[in-house]
């Protein structure tokens, strides 16, 4: 019978994204909707999927899980992604970028401003009071 593995701590799970992260080239990151896949790798650790920023503000999805293999987690996905409209709205999204980089936050919180101020520019404002 296999020896039982003790359950990882969330700061081991931080950790371990981390050094997968940072094998990756993303040594200061923010995570996004991180979720537990419900299924344990033989190592201990909780598959996860989520969204990580980089300093950049580049947004990758991501799933980890096991590498048999090379016997190690590892991510076994890993895509950029668009930022979605509804994204600069939601203080999670931008608290992780804020965590990743004080630059791309003010960089993505531009964009939103501008994407909400560009249609008056357009005349869009003055075409409903004519």
């Amino acid at each position: 019978m296999p020896a039982e593995i003790a359950a990882k701590t969330d700061g081991e799970h931080m950790d371990l994204l981390g050094r997968l992260f940072a094998a990756r080239g993303i040594d200061r990151f923010g995570v996004y909707l991180l979720t537990s896949e419900r299924a344990v790798t033989p190592s201990g650790f909780e598959e996860m999927s989520g969204y990580v920023i980089d300093p950049s503000g580049t947004v990758r999805f991501f799933w980890t899980g096991w590498d048999g293999a090379h016997a190690i987690d590892t991510l076994t996905t890993w895509e950029v992604v668009e930022v979605q409209p509804r994204w600069l709205e939601d203080e999670e999204f931008l608290d992780a970028l804020g965590t990743a980089t004080e630059s791309a936050h003010a960089a993505m919180k531009g964009q939103r401003e501008h994407e909400l101020i560009e249609p008056r520019k357009a005349g869009t404002v003055r075409s409903e009071l004519e």
